[in-house]
């Protein structure tokens, strides 16, 4: 029966990855919020999608939330990296263990794209204001060994960007399960990332004043709004195995 789920089971998920385009091949190059899909954590990332299917706690948090299943103390993370032209990512991360209740875990996510000088047609040299665009990401997590070959876990994420009087907000999901056959340290990882409903930016800097020809020079100018466009978040599923190896050595 063991042999059976072994092979079975990866066979299914890779038929699920086959026939979902979790994303659209649409929305290339259209989907916002790209700093939910900025990977943290050195050692995950070395290891790529494998990552999805290890069951290493807070440390594989954001590739599958599964993971947190697998704490068994509270634990805490914090990690620094450099980004494309010289943005940074902060990344932190709290858990506690609620019992037989399951775990839950607090995270925060922040890209700063850096100072950006403000230029205009009149001033291509700088206006002299410095903006300093950030974009936060705040998680709530919750996993649980549902059995001890099964790990499930969510995490609700609320998005934050932030550029001069300009921001947008708004929520995603993440789904995670993990699967340990217990055949030679063999797993297997499922998560279904950044789900959830479409963002728009808002706020004063859409607004236009203008005065049209005709009208009185003294009159209050009017004023136009523009309407941003909705934009997707960049929602994808990942399915990662992994396999423990050991050697055993001899001293005489």
């Amino acid at each position: 029966m063991r042999a059976f789920l072994v092979i079975v089971l990866p066979l299914a998920l890779l038929g699920i990855a086959g026939s979902a385009e979790a994303g659209g091949l649409d929305r290339l190059g259209t989907a916002g919020a790209q700093e939910l899909r900025i990977p943290v954590g050195a050692a995950a990332i070395a290891m790529s999608g494998a990552s999805t299917a290890l069951g290493n706690g807070i440390a594989n948090l954001y590739y599958n939330p599964a993971s947190l299943a697998a704490t068994d103390n509270a634990e805490a993370m914090v990690a620094y990296s450099s980004y494309i032209a010289d943005t940074k990512v902060n990344y932190g991360v709290v858990s506690t263990k609620l019992g037989s209740a399951g775990n839950v875990a607090f995270s925060l996510k922040v890209l700063n794209i850096g100072d950006i000088i403000v230029t205009t047609e009149d001033a291509p040299e700088g206006t002299g204001e410095i903006l300093n665009p950030t974009y936060s990401v705040f998680g709530l997590s919750y996993g649980r060994r549902m059995t001890d070959r099964v790990m499930l876990g969510f995490t609700a994420s609320y998005i934050n960007e932030k550029i001069a009087q300009t921001s947008a907000t708004g929520l995603a999901m993440d789904f995670g399960v993990q699967y340990d056959p217990g055949w030679r340290g063999l797993r297997f990882g499922f998560a279904m990332k950044n789900v959830g409903p479409n963002m728009r930016f808002s706020g004063p800097d859409f607004e236009q004043r203008f005065i049209l020809p005709g009208d009185d020079p003294s009159a209050q100018p009017h004023v136009v709004r523009l309407e941003p466009t909705d934009f997707e978040l960049p929602s994808f599923m990942q399915i990662g195995v992994s396999y423990e190896t050991c050697s055993a050595s001899t001293s005489p």
